[in-house]
């Protein structure tokens, strides 16, 4: 495996735990690499995540969706799909990471599941920040187009 991949899916042999020694990344950290990754510079968001330790190893919702979706542009889906449903699980009413989830879903099981699952989630919470609530709904958008459902999937948008 090479050192860089390796060190992507948290450096560990098999059979260990990648859970152990979770590292919590400090927010000032976690804006800089947003601030790259917004900037489409992917490698370079990844290179300084590198400084805090493996993407594996990261705590904390907001750590595990920024990390996972670093995973997924530089293509570590498997690590990517383990950090959204671990951030889902820590937050499970949390609207960013159901649909972060719910890509998950629609890439492994398809858009029958992933619409189960969504309607089993319902609406975000009223207190939802607006970001994370429209992406919760492009999903759900995306899914009804998936399904061939084309007015709903207009009327979530």
């Amino acid at each position: 495996m090479p050192e860089q991949t390796q060190t992507l899916v948290g450096g560990t042999a098999r059979g260990s735990s990648p859970r152990a020694g979770l590292i919590a990344i400090p927010p000032e950290a976690l804006a800089r690499i947003q601030s790259l990754y917004d900037a489409g510079l992917c490698l370079q968001g990844y290179a300084e995540s590198q400084a805090l330790g493996p993407l594996k190893q990261w705590s904390g919702a907001a750590a595990q969706v920024l990390a996972g979706r670093l995973a997924s542009n530089l293509g570590g889906y498997r690590v990517s799909h383990m950090l959204h449903w671990l951030a889902f699980r820590s937050e499970p009413r949390h609207p960013d990471c159901a649909a972060y989830r719910a890509y998950a879903l629609l890439q492994r099981r398809g858009p029958l599941a992933t619409w189960e699952f969504l309607e089993r989630y319902g609406e975000p919470p009223a207190d939802a920040q607006p970001d994370d609530a429209s992406h919760f709904y492009t999903v759900r958008a995306t899914v009804a187009a998936n399904l061939r459902d084309f007015t709903a999937a207009r009327e979530w948008l």
